[in-house]
């Protein structure tokens, strides 16, 4: 691991807020790269040479002891069973040795911690060209394709994100969290503009199911936010993948439209295939012309109220019990409602009628 001078002046001033010493980090050249004492920055360290030499601690007793050193000790930092650099407190003797090791400590954890967080964004950046390629059909045009998408059962799943309300954190650790809660190379995640989407090499639709599942319920709970997701057949051929995600997007547009399941496979959608392939704008015009009467600011209210209608089958009682009302208010707004469009919503056919007109208006 190569170290970068931003990287080690950041480690070298969290480091000076745990002992009130001067801390520096020198290079495996001898070259104090980050040092809280900024005078001493692009110098040579002869001490640290020594120290690297000997794979060891190497104590300076006075200034003069080596060319470009002071006072202190110098310990080498391992990574990954390699040094990678040398860690110097300037001071007293009695006063830095017994500082010594928990700094070391310290900066190689600080270390592992970094390349951490830098290898889960290669492997995000990863994903989203993987993604991104497969899209476009442009994926064998990448150095490295790789085996688990080729000749393997695979799904996409799509969710619509809000694209302007979501920090870059959430919508990075909704695809961290995404990745690290499936079967390790089985998933494939990203954001691209308002949508997240996964690619699953698997044929497991309940482990897909439990996976989506786990997302909705975490970031419900915690961010308050609803995740309907669509998803679709299973195929093999990459050069299909676009009929496949377009089914994703779907059913993801059904699920958010229907609020029947938050997880909708392509397979199950039924009437959905339907609407989600007429005009959009025709839907608006046959709404507006159907719910055309109704207050704009009563609408929210026939609509939960027609929905729990058919959830309960009619029943009074049942509708009564959701929306907290007594039941000759239940009655009367079912019968304004009449009143209002013309349709009844206990006569079948009118009842048809007006499922498609409330199914247009977002909730």
């Amino acid at each position: 691991m190569k170290i970068n001078n931003t990287l080690a002046q950041s480690i070298v001033e969290s480091l000076r807020n745990t002992i009130k010493q001067d801390i520096n980090f020198i290079d495996n050249n001898g070259i104090i790269i980050a040092s809280t004492d900024k005078k001493r920055i692009n110098t040579i360290h002869k001490g640290a040479l020594i120290c690297l030499e000997k794979r060891e601690t190497v104590a300076i007793i006075r200034d003069d002891q080596y060319p470009g050193s002071k006072k202190g000790v110098n310990l080498p930092v391992n990574f990954q069973d390699e040094i990678i650099g040398v860690i110097g407190i300037s001071g007293d003797l009695d006063i830095v040795e017994k500082y010594g090791n928990i700094i070391k400590k310290m900066t190689e954890i600080l270390l592992k911690e970094e390349w951490i967080k830098e290898s889960q964004s290669a492997k995000l950046e990863n994903s989203k060209l993987i993604i991104e390629s497969i899209l476009n059909s442009q994926l064998y045009h990448l150095d490295l394709v790789p085996k688990s998408l080729e000749n393997s059962f695979k799904h996409f799943s799509v969710a619509e994100i809000p694209l302007d309300e979501l920090g870059f954190d959430i919508k990075r650790n909704l695809v961290r969290y995404s990745e690290s809660n499936y079967e390790k190379d089985k998933i494939y995640s990203t954001i691209i503009h308002d949508k997240f989407i996964n690619i699953y090499i698997d044929s497991n639709e309940e482990k897909i199911t439990n996976h989506l599942s786990k997302l909705y319920a975490t970031y419900k709970n915690n961010h308050n936010l609803s995740l309907d997701f669509g998803i679709s057949d299973t195929f093999i051929d990459i050069e299909e993948a676009r009929t496949y995600y377009n089914q994703a997007l779907k059913a993801c547009d059904w699920a958010k439209v229907s609020k029947s399941n938050p997880i909708l496979f392509y397979k199950n959608m039924h009437m959905g295939l339907l609407i989600t392939s007429l005009d959009e704008k025709d839907l608006l015009e046959y709404s507006k012309r159907i719910l055309k009467s109704i207050d704009p600011n009563d609408i929210k209210f026939y609509q939960d109220l027609f929905f729990l209608y058919g959830k309960h089958n009619g029943s009074i009682s049942k509708i009564s019990r959701d929306m907290y009302m007594h039941k000759n208010s239940i009655q009367y707004r079912i019968n304004k409602l009449k009143e209002l469009t013309g349709y009844d919503p206990r006569n079948y056919n009118d009842y048809v009628i007006l499922w498609f007109a409330f199914l247009t208006i977002k909730k």
